[in-house]
């Protein structure tokens, strides 16, 4: 039986609360036609990837969205027909679920000068968008599967798999709240007419079961066996994976072994390997003369063939002229280098060690950075994408001038005043989600 939802107070506080007049499967739902622009599509509640986007240490550069063809089909329409879902946040925004392609092309369409009268109405009045309002983390993640419109590649399902393996879900959770995802990554279409066939008549449990057995390999002994092998091996797959799709230019970073050859036994390779070199094992970055490393030079050399070496005349080393290396300091921007080049050239230089350091902590909280960029909440991730990653200072220093608190009855000379400035957290939410 309808709920109907008479929280004054609380409509009071947030809007969009008004809209929720009964509950849905155990769930506050309700139907709205409305502007495409007032939704959100987040990045982190997407699976596509965007030109550009660092995802566990890969630069994208391939944009999986294919907006001109949506944006084609919704020209061709006079609008958005299918509903768009979103979940409404406790902020008040709506974060798309289902639906980011034809939520990115409307508002791209939108921000056209030149377009048609009716085709604008169309998309900021009559937008149909279903909205669910109090979801957990875990429930967003499970209604991310729109292939509608577009079928994901094997790299965008990685991607996804990956996510709920971080969430702590299990192989058996995954498989039930991913079928369609898992049957397309496998692509055996004989294999799943004979699979169909077993499970027509089958219980429920018995189903999941046999599903479940079906995937085993290239789900739970590829997929989620990658991921539990840390930083290093999840790079190589999803590079792996890219190339596999067609979306890794000759150009760019290539793995150094293809995980998509013989995957369930290199992955139980590696994991043995790990195993030898028990707490010596790196997952960041291989040690050398480590089993694991080891097991990685095979299977680089059985992909790409052994390093061909020319024998070289030894003529011992050379060493560069002073000159040269005073040169040298001028090539480098970090204080530490600028500081071994001053030792080199016999200057005294009291705080190296101190600096060193400093540099070496730096470079492990980076490595943490980079595997856990992609997980972390946006607003965290907004502001530690400004501190250590993106390359321009000034940027880092608007955002920190802008946060600063005034002491109380300072006159800053701000004629805007407290209406006028930013508040820290607009600030840190619009200060450089860069995906």
């Amino acid at each position: 039986m309808a709920d109907t939802n008479t929280n004054n107070t609380a409509a009071e506080k947030n809007p969009h609360d008004q809209w929720f007049t009964v509950k849905y499967g155990g769930r506050n739902e309700q139907f709205k036609y409305m502007s495409v622009a007032d939704l959100l599509s987040d990045a982190d509640l997407n699976i596509r990837y965007t030109a550009g986007q660092e995802v566990y240490g890969v630069k994208v550069e391939t944009d999986t969205y294919d907006l001109p063809d949506m944006m084609s089909k919704i020209d061709g329409m006079g609008g958005i027909q299918m509903p768009i879902l979103a979940s409404l946040r406790a902020d008040g925004t709506l974060r798309v679920l289902q639906g980011n392609r034809r939520t990115r092309a409307g508002q791209l369409m939108l921000a056209d000068p030149n377009l048609r009268p009716e085709l604008r109405k169309a998309l900021t009045e009559q937008t149909p968008v279903r909205i669910l309002k109090g979801l957990t983390p875990e429930q967003e993640m499970e209604l991310i599967q729109d292939q509608e419109q577009k079928t994901f590649k094997r790299s965008e399902a990685l991607r996804h798999i990956w996510k709920q393996v971080q969430a702590g879900k299990s192989y058996g959770a995954i498989i039930a709240h991913n079928e369609a995802m898992c049957r397309k990554f496998v692509n055996n279409p004989k294999k799943q007419a004979e699979v169909d066939e077993e499970i027509r008549n089958m219980t429920t449990t018995e189903r999941q079961k046999r599903l479940q057995g079906w995937f085993r390999g290239s789900i739970d002994e590829y997929v989620i066996a990658a991921y539990k092998l840390g930083a290093y091996v999840r790079k190589q797959t999803l590079l792996s994976e890219l190339r596999l799709d067609g979306d890794l230019k000759p150009s760019s970073e290539q793995p150094f072994f293809l995980t998509t050859k013989n995957s369930q036994k290199r992955m139980a390779a590696l994991e043995a390997a790990a195993k030898k070199d028990g707490s010596k094992h790196n997952a960041f970055v291989p040690v050398e003369g480590s089993e694991f490393k080891k097991q990685l030079d095979l299977f680089h050399n059985e992909d790409y063939g052994p390093a061909v070496t020319k024998e070289k005349k030894e003529t011992g080393p050379k060493m560069l002229k002073q000159g040269d290396v005073e040169g040298l300091q001028g090539t480098f921007q970090s204080r530490i280098a600028k500081l071994v080049v001053d030792r080199i050239l016999g200057k005294a230089v009291p705080d190296l060690i101190p600096a060193d350091d400093f540099a070496a902590i730096q470079e492990a909280k980076m490595l943490l950075l980079t595997d856990m960029l992609p997980s972390l909440r946006p607003e965290v991730a907004a502001i530690l994408r400004l501190a250590f990653v993106n390359p321009d200072p000034e940027e880092f220093n608007k955002y920190l001038q802008a946060n600063v608190v005034q002491e109380e009855g300072t006159d800053t000379g701000d004629t805007e005043g407290a209406d006028g400035g930013d508040r820290p957290e607009e600030a840190a939410e619009g200060g450089g989600a860069g995906e």
